[in-house]
Order: C-alpha cells, then sequence, then structure tokens
C-alpha cells in the first residue's frame, strides 16, 4: 500500500516508468462535469464502448456491401468508419508512449492495421482494432471491479484497532499500528474489525494469523 506521506503519487509514477512502462494519471471528476474536456473525461468508459461496438457495425457493414450490390466505394467509407472508431483510442495511447520515447502494444497494433489496409485486407485489419478494442474494454471493466472492491474494503476499515504492546493492552488510531503488531479484536465488537481483518488476511495469505488474534 502506498503511504503519501514517504511515497508521493509523482514519485510511484516515476519509479513505474523507470520499468519501461508508461504510465498516465487517470484522474475522474466526481462531479458532474461541466465543459466538453470533462464530459469526455466523465463518460470516457461509455464512449470507448460504443466505438468499440462501431467498429464492428462498420466491419461488417463494410464486408456486405460489396456482397449486396454496394460498390467498392461504400466498402471502404465503412472500413475507414471502423479504423478511426477502433484506432482512435489507441492512437491518442501510442502519442502519449512516443512523447515518453517508448512504443508500446496500442501503437503496434495501429500500425499492423495500417498495414493491413495497405495491402488490401481492410476487413483484417479492422477485424484487428475491433478485437483490440474489445479486449481493453474488458481489461477496464475488469479494473474497475477491482477498484471497486478495494473501496469496499477501505470502508470496512476501523478507525481505531486495540493492540497489544510492551504486554499491555492499548487503544490505538489504525495509522499508529506498525508492523508486528498484534490486533485484538474482542467478541461483540468484531463486525466491522473482523470483517476488514479477515480480508485483508485473504488477500496477504499470513500463515501465522489467528482466529481472534492478526500480526498486522
Amino acid at each position: 500500500m502506498n503511504d503519501n506521506a514517504q511515497l508521493s503519487l509523482q514519485r510511484v509514477i516515476e519509479q513505474v516508468r523507470e520499468t519501461g512502462a508508461p504510465v498516465t494519471p487517470l484522474p475522474v471528476p466526481r462531479e458532474p462535469p461541466h465543459s466538453l474536456g470533462e464530459w469526455l473525461q466523465y463518460y470516457l468508459g461509455g464512449i470507448e464502448v460504443a466505438c468499440t461496438a462501431s467498429t464492428f457495425v462498420f466491419m461488417i457493414a463494410g464486408w456486405l456491401a460489396p456482397r449486396i450490390g454496394f460498390g467498392q466505394g461504400w466498402a471502404n467509407a465503412f472500413f475507414a468508419a471502423a479504423y478511426i472508431a477502433g484506432g482512435i483510442f489507441g492512437a491518442q495511447a501510442g502519442l502519449r508512449s512516443l512523447r515518453q520515447w517508448t512504443i508500446d502494444v496500442d501503437l503496434l497494433m495501429i500500425l499492423a492495421a495500417l498495414g493491413a489496409a495497405a495491402v488490401g485486407a481492410a476487413f483484417e485489419g479492422a477485424m484487428l482494432l475491433f478485437l483490440f478494442s474489445l479486449s481493453n474494454v474488458l481489461q477496464a471493466y475488469a479494473i474497475d471491479r477491482t477498484r471497486k472492491a478495494i473501496h469496499s474494503l477501505m470502508k470496512l476499515r476501523p478507525d481505531k484497532a486495540l493492540t497489544r504492546r510492551d504486554g499491555k493492552t492499548v487503544l490505538l488510531p489504525i495509522e499508529e499500528l506498525a508492523v508486528g503488531d498484534i490486533v485484538i479484536v474482542r467478541p461483540g465488537k468484531a463486525s466491522r474489525s473482523m470483517a476488514w481483518l479477515s480480508k485483508v488476511k485473504a488477500l496477504s495469505m499470513n500463515p501465522r494469523s489467528q482466529a481472534n488474534r492478526y500480526p498486522f
């Protein structure tokens, strides 16, 4: 876990970037959006889902157009729309990585799709963009569920804990607990504390944990 007093957000970003992974903070406004930029940021997830669905629709339309009597011009127009809808987010991520002098998978997928179109395989390129966009949407959904689970866990965290130090039992704020402290949960007061500590135990998989005493 991150202690803001010892490790700032900027330092975390710098350390991750040192590994070669591009990092861009993504603040989500909690208040309703007031400008176009805030609106786009607020509804980013929904917009990405809509673009992925549009990519699939335009891709199928481009494949069907020559087969149902429309000209190749219509097919090219549909494929172009599929490329725009499926590649806009990847292109943005690729440009961000280039600004950091790195090449990520988003940029590689965009180049692969453009290469497919250049050799006359526009449908295959659109399919590639659709599958990649769909994987990004599913990944964002999984991350959002994980984030919500962590938030629900933090809501269960008690403000104070009964701790044994130097042979004495003292009630301390959670912020003052240190590694190695023994947290004691007494009967009748175990609802929130036990729920939080049991989840922490499940996450840490500490084999030394006991029923009512948990090494912190």
